[in-house]
């Protein structure tokens, strides 16, 4: 297919703010979905738009299917992909962006929403079936409260707000994290804690779980209490489990505990002779001596 040549930094007049409008500032953050009206029982083909705003600085992915640039599918399953969003340009409610993607960047299943990295997804997924040459799409939309309306080959589509933050590199999705019976197990039973159930326990962390206030806290305060009943068993099983474990977000709790009746100094003293990874250990330590 040949690639098809988008304008994207030509505004349409009409889009364009008029000097006496007031300037409306848009706070991009978080996870557009797009409900695709023909899913079927086996196949979801919900597209999402995807912003990491950092300071003054916003990013954005595409995550779509094949269907975006492939006119005539008949008989096949369509491609997933993920594409970076590039020249996004803000103009009062309205946003215009392009991305640059085709038939090789395609894959033959779904990944999760937060893939970003195309090294790891080739390490689990397979690659769509079709070949072609990269193209240029061109999109523009509105942005009005927890909707964007978004303009494409003429085409409307409605993308609502489910997210209000995104995670790269993480399933943003992943119904295995944030859930309370595992705290709940860890708090019935914290005097006969076992290895299963640390690791469940440790499992529920994630970056996503942000936004739910009760589970932040209840596991906040959890895991100091297993650190300090527990804390061989604790960090045999963190270090078992690194590559499994989101860790960023279990080292972000342990920086930041919820309130001041945490002995700092009793776990430090229990953690310090262990005879544990070394680097896990040093990693841990420097955290709870930063709050001392």
């Amino acid at each position: 297919m040949e690639a098809d040549s988008v304008a994207i930094k030509q505004l349409p007049a009409e889009l364009i703010e008029q000097e006496h409008e007031p300037k409306k500032k848009l706070y991009l953050n978080g996870i557009y979905e797009y409900d695709y009206p023909y899913d079927t029982k086996d196949m979801n083909e919900n597209q999402y738009i995807a912003f990491n705003k950092k300071g003054d600085s916003v990013r954005g992915w595409y995550f779509g299917t094949s269907d975006e640039f492939d006119e005539a599918r008949e008989g096949y399953l369509p491609g997933y992909f993920v594409s970076k969003i590039e020249d996004l340009t803000i103009k009062g409610d309205s946003i215009f962006f392009h991305i640059v993607t085709g038939y090789d960047d395609c894959y033959s299943t779904r990944f999760p929403v937060g893939y970003i990295d195309t090294t790891k997804i080739n390490e689990a997924y397979d690659k769509w079936f079709a070949t072609g040459n990269d193209q240029m799409i061109g999109f523009s939309a509105k942005v009005d409260g927890l909707k964007l309306y978004l303009t494409m080959y003429g085409e409307s589509r409605t993308y609502k707000k489910t997210r209000n933050y995104f995670h790269p590199g993480i399933d943003n999705y992943d119904s295995t994290k944030c859930r309370t019976e595992p705290l709940l197990s860890i708090h019935q039973n914290l005097e006969i804690l076992n290895e299963k159930m640390v690791l469940d326990f440790l499992s529920t962390f994630s970056m996503i779980c942000e936004a739910n206030v009760e589970f932040s806290e209840w596991s906040n305060e959890l895991l100091f209490k297993i650190l300090s009943s527990e804390p061989e068993l604790t960090l045999e099983v963190l270090s078992k489990n690194l590559n499994k474990l989101d860790t960023a977000s279990i080292y972000e709790e342990l920086e930041s505990p919820l309130h001041d009746l945490i002995p700092i100094d009793s776990i430090t003293s229990k953690i310090e002779p262990l005879n544990i990874d070394e680097e896990l250990k040093k990693s841990v330590l420097s955290r709870l001596e930063n709050l001392k």
